[in-house]
Order: C-alpha cells, then structure tokens, then sequence
C-alpha cells in the first residue's frame, strides 16, 4: 500500500512540474530554421525583385514566387519598415524651402502613357505614401507630390501660400489630393463638439481655403480618418516569424471619432471627395493587418500602410477619383 501511494505521489509531483512548465512555453515551439540572421544580411535578390514588383505595379495582381520562404517574409518586411514610413515612391525628391521649415517635392509619372490628367498630392507622410498609387490610375500623365513628415493643411502659413501660389494656381491640376494624418497634429479636429463645428474659426479657415482652391481644379481628394493600432504590426510579424509564433491576421477596429466625421462632411465642397481607410481594411468591429491571399502585413507601423496595404486601398482613391470627376466605370 505504501509503494502505490509513492507512486500516486510521484504521479501527482510530475503533472504538477509539466503543468508548471506548459505556462512558459509558446503555443508551440518553433522549428529551426536557419533565419536567426536575416537581420544581419541585405535582402535576397527574389526579396528585392519582388518588392520593386509590388511597389510599383498596381495594375496587376500580387503573385508570391514559387521559391519563396519564411525568410522571404520576414526579408521584404524588414525592407518596406525601412523605408521611410513605408512609402516607395520611384523619384528623388527636391526640397523645397518653405520659409519656416523644409517640404520635398518630386513627380511621378503615371503608368499610362495615354494618361492626360495632371494630379498634386500633398500633406505629411500619407501623402507619400500613397502617391504612387495614385499615378498608378490610368487617368493620370503625371502626379505632383508635395510632403513634409507633420505637415498640415491648412496651415496659415508658407506651405499654404507655397501650394497656392506657386502651384495650384499656375498649373490648375486635374485632381488635388490633401492626404494627411489628423491625429497628432490636429487635435481640435476632434476636440471640437458638433455643434459647434461651423462655428470654429479653423473650420472656417477650411472653408475658405477650399473656396480658393475650387476654382483652379476639377476635384480635391481627402482622405477620411486613419485607422491606429496598439503596436507596430510588421514589427510584431518579423519577430512571430522568427520565434515561429503565430500571427494575428485581424485587430479590433479602433475608435472612430464622430466629430472629425461631422467635421469634414460639413465642409462647403461641391469638389469634394472622400476615401476612407476603414472602409479598405475593416468589417464591423475588426480590421485585417494581414493579406489573406499573401499572409503579408498591410501596416508598415501602427498606422501608416505597407506597399500590400496600399493595394487595398487603391479602389477606394480610384473610386473618389471616378466619382468626383464624373466618371462612369464598369
């Protein structure tokens, strides 16, 4: 009798010491692979081609290599993070004094050499980001792309008489695209009670701008508010692939702000377009942050959108594009 309660007590004792051990552990534990320094070595040439691919061709759809690896993953999400905010745009851009600081400005050629449309894109890095999507629309000869990481729009002061005077004025383009993040840089946007939206001195100030602006363009783009997560979600993907974790493919929808909705569907603008971010990565109360087709992060960061992200949010630019223009597209 004594024997089997040893064994019963030897029994209990390793259950207790495997239980003890399983809350330590991963989900599952990671296979070898030889990728503990993809960190250490530029990308792959198949990384690379693939990037430039993916970065620059928006008209067709995206196709993983057939030799492509785990490694290839974590390699082109390490070469889009460090790119500045996530943004490939293929020109060197100029910088442009703006008496308090600095902007640059470069132009992309669009992909259609039958394109006759001149479009402005400015504002901060979203602007950048995107631009080349934009001169990816088959309407477009060429885009303009003015940017400045915090800049704003209005601003009362140089970047607005630079963008009115010495461009929007002269060159009377097609399309403008005010494209820029709300969040950090304006806070009365959403600050501001509803009712109270028409009788803030900024919103007028928009107001007033956009007057000036309408009558030297055909439509003005503006993008509705950003979608901002808890972590930066290429990050998070480089270091699960590494360890071998498995990867949230979709977060809970952030907040929305009904004043910065009110704010800018009050706005005087029979020019105005808009599209909307949640309306490319989200469903009801989650959003995806990784491509189903690709298992690719659409996030450069918490915010800002990698070059997979962007090909889902080209419909909508496109589809404001087409409607602010008048453009029926089947």
């Amino acid at each position: 009798m004594l024997k089997i309660c040893n064994c019963y007590r030897n029994l209990a004792l390793c259950l207790i010491i495997l239980y003890s051990c399983s809350i330590y552990l991963p989900e599952y534990v990671p296979k070898k692979d030889s990728f503990s320094t993809v960190e250490k070595h530029d990308p792959s040439n198949l990384t690379l081609q693939f990037y430039k691919e993916i970065s620059t061709n928006f008209n067709s759809p995206i196709k993983i290599p057939s030799k492509w690896a785990i490694e290839n993953d974590i390699e082109f999400a390490e070469k889009f993070y460090g790119i500045f905010m996530g943004g490939a745009i293929p020109c060197t851009p100029d910088m442009i004094q703006t008496v308090a600081n600095k902007k640059q400005y470069c132009e992309i050629n669009g992909t259609n050499p039958n394109g006759k449309l001149i479009g402005l894109a400015f504002g901060n890095s979203y602007a950048m980001n995107i631009a080349t999507a934009i001169a990816a629309n088959p309407l477009f000869e060429k885009v303009i792309l003015v940017f400045g990481n915090g800049a704003t729009f209005p601003d009362h002061g140089a970047f607005d008489k630079y963008l009115i005077e010495k461009l929007i004025k002269p060159l009377k383009p097609n399309v403008i695209f005010m494209v820029q993040k709300y969040y950090y840089f304006q806070k009365h946007l959403y600050k501001t009670p509803i009712n109270k939206i028409r009788e803030n001195k900024e919103f007028k100030n928009w107001n007033k701008i956009l007057k000036i602006i309408q009558n030297f363009t055909s439509a003005i783009i503006i993008n509705k508010e950003q979608i901002i997560f808890d972590y930066e979600i290429s990050r998070d993907f480089i270091r699960r692939k590494i360890n071998g974790l498995p990867i949230e493919a979709r977060l809970k929808n952030p907040p929305q702000s009904p004043n910065l909705e009110a704010w800018l569907s009050s706005l005087n603008c029979p020019k105005c377009q808009f599209f909307g971010y949640r309306e490319a990565f989200c469903d009801g109360e989650f959003c995806n942050v990784l491509d189903l087709a690709t298992g690719l992060p659409l996030f450069r960061d918490s915010n800002h959108i990698s070059p997979v992200g962007i090909r889902h949010l080209k419909p909508f630019i496109d589809n404001a594009i087409h409607k602010a223009l008048n453009i029926c597209v089947l």
